[in-house]
């Protein structure tokens, strides 16, 4: 499609502005945003500039409106924070703020759903500095986790596995 040759064309922030400024004008459907979504994450190279225009989608209303889009953008942009992390000597913790502040939301409105994807996007970024937020869901570290569903348990173990690989102390 016209879209996906547009996307690899371009250079690494035109190519947000691009995509963004399709799904706010309602050029793509669903589908098509769900292919483009992904491939955009993978594809950009991550640095200041495009991390910024990719937290952006994590606000849009119309990523909002559809969970698969959702899905998409945390889980692309933990993994854009990753590689740019890799690459830095200090993670800066504003990159990190919007998937600690998608976890704090959700467990403050009980809503799994939003915890497993935080605790997913946050297993992507791999940064030790969310270790304190994951911990939250583990009932050995906080009293209110036993309550939460064995899944969102789960999930907050798989989150430590890619911290564990970059920080193993």
């Amino acid at each position: 499609p016209w879209f996906l040759s547009a996307i690899c064309a371009a250079g690494a922030t035109d190519t947000f502005r691009f995509l963004k400024q399709k799904i706010h004008d309602k050029k793509l459907n669903i589908w098509e945003a769900a292919v483009a979504l992904p491939l955009a994450f993978h594809f950009v190279t991550p640095n200041k500039q495009t991390l910024e225009i990719a937290s952006s989608f994590l606000t849009c209303p119309q990523i909002q409106k559809v969970l698969m889009h959702r899905i998409i953008v945390y889980l692309g942009y933990g993994s854009m924070v990753n590689k740019y992390c890799a690459q830095a000597l200090l993670c800066p913790n504003e990159l990190l703020q919007p998937l600690h502040d998608l976890a704090t939301e959700a467990t403050s409105k009980g809503d799994a759903k939003d915890m497993a994807l935080a605790l997913k996007a946050m297993g992507n970024a791999g940064e030790p500095a969310s270790i304190k937020r994951i911990l939250k869901f583990l009932p050995t570290f906080s009293s209110a986790a036993a309550s939460l569903p064995n899944r969102i348990q789960a999930d907050a173990v798989l989150a430590l596995r890619k911290i564990a690989r970059k920080d193993p102390a």
